[in-house]
């Protein structure tokens, strides 16, 4: 996943922070920049937390003249020339606070407090290996310590300022890979710490935590709801932050102001302390940068632990939080080859995202709620563990919410990064309906510099989720906000079972036929010999009964491999837009209209049932079965627009009523859109034949192309199979796509010959072409809207991709107008493609006609 796109800081601590890495930029690395600047304002930090916070007021002892050390603290290095300031750090400063606890102890006679200790062990951690190297130039020392002394102490204590170094890091050439850190925005972490709700008896856990941001902000509003009461108007709070989205400070300030709650009481306050906040962390300097976070607002750094989170997880996690706040890595490299401990089943999953929810889950005690972070792709990845996860989310927990975050929030070192969207799960009991809002304006405009606009979409989910979701009510519907009932979610097509049990006993009946055939054979022989014997041992009624046993068997055999399919076809997706039609409001009152006179005769029947008396029924009572169908359900609707389509329109006339609602679901686009899986049907014929057939391979540029004129074209020698038999047959017309750079274009068909070989790595498949003209479905393969679909399927970031697989190809909806359409589409884009030709040979003679007037000069 990529950074946030938001700038965190004010604009002067913007600029403060990019002026360091400037004057640090001859010291190394941007990692190594980052650890410089996070050690100078940690000292600052210290001088300022000793002057203002109450609880280290028992440490200012340890800075008086009596004991010698006022000169270590960060004003005094203002004070010195900058040619001494690098000696005065490595020699004086480090060596003092790596050791400052028991330098404390030297001096101060009465018990530090247990806070106070934590704190000072933490700053013993960072400073414990310390050292500016000569690469840090005297000169520039001087500078930055001004600028760091510039610095608001506000800025220093209520803000994750060391997030705002790293994403100056991020900003370098090179910053992301080195930094290895993706943060998630302030509004959007605050936006799901205000759906879940924290409290001090909470126990709140981030496994993935990055600098601390879904921590620390948990904390601040715990303290925020507790303290609010008690702030006066003009007294500045603690959550949201003074950087996050005006309209969101609104929010949480009314919605704290009309839900207050007790003061806790101080066992609870210590609990919360000791165990009540935790993480972990990969990357050992990004947890030590989290550790600093927590010294800052007086949080335990102990209970951060820097590892590998999915190898840490162990019984004693398991079912021990109630709150769960994240946004794990996408794709990240995984340091086990397998986690049989998060996941036994399916544990060597290389999508590490599928692991961490997995783990997030367990990590819930029964009741306790996870707000998560996950690409668009988690919604509808194919693979079975991703399948297993979300049908775990269903029924084993309540999917509150999917929330859909716009394109851009993040941005990964390429550009944007991957969509994303939230969920919201409690564990426990089954979900009954998932609400789905999706966020057009999250406060802040598009592109890489986003600033504050009007309009945030935030603050109105945020009502909805809590006046409505969390009491189990169903919010009003509106465009972007909507429920869905889980049933909905849970159901198979029922065209795709029909196919499912057509395909199943096609390829069991030939195995059958071919068993039945020896046992009969088998059977024959032994009645024979038992007639020749003149015994009665077997006869024609235990003939009849092996037979019987046979078919018995054989029946039962192909039901279960039915069954077996039909459960692997379940796809528990979350994106609503497979589930939900695209009429409009007006187009489904128009629906409702033509239906109402008309009575159906099955009302309460399941969508099979339903389907069956459809497809069964006499064309004048059709109107009555159609109006079973929900047009706000996409299947649904979708199966009424087929079965209208295989009438021929003039016998579609004579029945208005179905006429209309023909009307009705065309003019919901400018051409029926289709399911791929209803017109293709997957070839696999290997090539065990003794003979010489042409080589193909689908190019990313060209389609499907002869091999040797790929290589050619490429400049590369051709690259022979040793054993063609593993190749697969493919015949003209029919399809291949290669399932690695399908997303890049990579499909095509075969025009030039009528039989060719292909790679087995290719997947083949055939296509109705009484519905489908080969050159017009090849053009909406390859184009950039299909490509987009192909990405849902992408495991992990936009460079790390998995094969493309043939259940999530098939799925993909396609407009499919009619041939004759079809034929005036496929010439006008020809037509388009000549003109580009054209342009292509004008620049050509062009720049041959620029060469010749410059040659002729040189000549001259």
């Amino acid at each position: 996943m990529g950074r946030s796109t938001v700038h965190y800081a004010d604009n002067k601590t913007n600029n403060i922070l990019k002026a360091l890495h400037n004057k640090l930029r001859p010291a190394g690395t941007p990692v190594q920049r980052v650890e410089y600047i996070i050690e100078l304002l940690l000292l600052r930090i210290f001088e300022v937390k000793l002057k203002r916070d109450d609880e280290f007021k028992e440490l200012r002892k340890l800075f008086n003249s009596d004991h010698g050390n006022e000169n270590k603290l960060f004003y005094h290095l203002q004070t010195i020339g900058s040619e001494n300031i690098l000696s005065a750090l490595n020699k004086e400063f480090f060596p003092f606070y790596s050791n400052i606890l028991q330098e404390a102890r030297k001096v101060l006679k009465e018990n530090l407090s247990i806070k106070v200790q934590d704190q000072l062990t933490l700053i013993h951690e960072v400073f414990a290996n310390s050292n500016f190297t000569n690469n840090v130039q005297s000169g520039n020392l001087e500078d930055i310590i001004a600028l760091i002394s510039d610095i608001d102490e506000d800025r220093l204590l209520n803000t994750d300022l060391l997030g705002d170094a790293i994403e100056s890091a991020l900003s370098e050439t090179g910053g992301t890979k080195d930094i290895g850190l993706f943060r998630t925005p302030d509004h959007v972490r605050q936006f799901m710490v205000g759906m879940l709700e924290p409290a001090i008896k909470d126990t709140i856990f981030d496994p993935a935590c990055g600098t601390g941001g879904f921590l620390f902000d948990s904390f601040e509003y715990v303290m925020e709801r507790i303290e609010a009461p008690y702030r006066s108007k003009d007294e500045p709070a603690r959550f949201p932050g003074a950087k996050s989205h005006p309209e969101l400070q609104g929010w949480f300030r009314k919605y704290f102001s009309e839900n207050s709650i007790d003061m806790p009481s101080i066992e609870e306050t210590a609990q919360f302390y000791r165990s009540g906040i935790s993480g972990i962390e990969y990357l050992g300097m990004i947890r030590k940068m989290a550790a600093v976070n927590f010294y800052v607002r007086g949080l335990n750094p102990a209970n951060l632990e820097q590892g590998d989170s999915l190898a840490k997880f162990n019984a004693e996690l398991a079912g021990s939080k109630s709150l769960v706040l994240a946004n794990p890595p996408f794709g990240a490299e995984r340091d086990q080859k397998a986690y049989p401990n998060v996941w036994e089943d399916y544990s060597k999953e290389s999508e590490t995202t599928i692991l961490f929810v997995k783990m997030m889950f367990d990590s819930l005690r029964e009741g306790g709620k996870c707000a998560v972070v996950v690409s668009e792709g988690f919604l509808t990845w194919e693979q079975g563990s991703a399948k297993s996860l979300r049908k775990m989310l269903l029924e084993d927990a309540n999917l509150q919410a999917v929330i859909g975050l716009p394109q851009g929030v993040f941005i990964s070192k390429t550009g944007q990064g991957p969509k994303t969207s939230i969920l919201i799960f409690e564990k426990g009991k089954p979900t009954e309906k998932v609400w789905f809002y999706n966020v057009e304006n999250d406060g802040f405009t598009k592109g890489a510099n986003r600033t504050p606009v009007e309009g945030c979409q935030l603050t109105e989910a945020l009502d909805l989720y809590h006046q409505y979701v969390k009491l189990g009510k169903t919010p009003p519907e509106t465009r972007r906000s909507f429920s869905l009932s889980v049933e909905w979610l849970m159901v198979v097509d029922p065209r795709i079972k029909e196919r499912i049990r057509k395909e199943t006993r096609e390829a069991f009946d030939i195995k059958r036929e071919e068993a039945r055939e020896k046992l009969i054979d088998k059977l024959n022989t032994k009645l024979e010999n038992a007639k020749k014997a003149k015994t009665d041992k077997f006869n024609k009624k235990a003939y009849d009964s092996e037979i019987w046993k046979f078919d018995t068997t054989w029946e039962n055999k192909i039901l279960n491999e039915i069954a077996q399919r039909i459960d692997k076809a379940h796809t528990y997706s979350f994106n609503p837009t497979h589930y939900r039609s695209s009429l409009s409001e007006s187009q489904l009152n128009e629906w409702d209209k033509v239906v109402e006179h008309h009575k159906p005769p099955s009302n309460g029947h399941s969508l099979d049932k339903r389907f069956e008396m459809l497809l069964g029924c006499a064309l004048k009572d059709a109107i009555n079965c159609v109006a079973n169908f929900d047009p706000l359900n996409a299947i649904e609707a979708d199966i009424v627009r087929e079965y209208l389509s295989n009438i021929e329109a003039g016998e579609l006339q004579k029945h208005p009523a179905l006429a209309k609602i023909d009307e009705i679901l065309k003019s919901g686009a400018r051409y029926p859109r289709v399911k791929l899986v209803s017109y293709i049907k997957e070839i696999s014929e290997r090539n065990n034949k003794d003979r010489k057939l042409p080589v193909m391979l689908v190019s990313k540029n060209y389609g499907m192309m002869l091999s040797d004129d790929y290589f050619s074209n490429r400049k590369l020698n051709k690259v022979y199979s040793n054993d063609l038999r593993s190749y697969k047959v493919i015949r003209k017309n029919q399809f291949a796509y290669s399932g690695i750079h399908a997303n890049e274009g990579a499909i095509g068909y075969l025009k030039d010959y009528d039989e060719a070989l292909v790679s087995g790595i290719y997947k083949v498949f055939s296509i109705d072409e009484k519905k489908i003209l080969p050159a017009y479905l090849e053009m909406i393969l390859r184009s950039d809207t299909a490509i987009k679909y192909y990405n849902k399927d992408t495991q992990g970031t936009i460079e790390r991709r998995t094969n493309l697989s043939f259940d999530h190809f098939k799925n993909l909806d396609i407009p499919l107008p009619d041939i004759n359409t079809q034929k005036a589409i496929i010439s006008a884009i020809h037509e388009q493609l000549h003109a580009l030709d054209k342009i292509a040979q004008m620049k050509t003679d062009a720049e041959n006609k620029i060469s010749q007037i410059i040659n002729a000069a040189w000549e001259n």
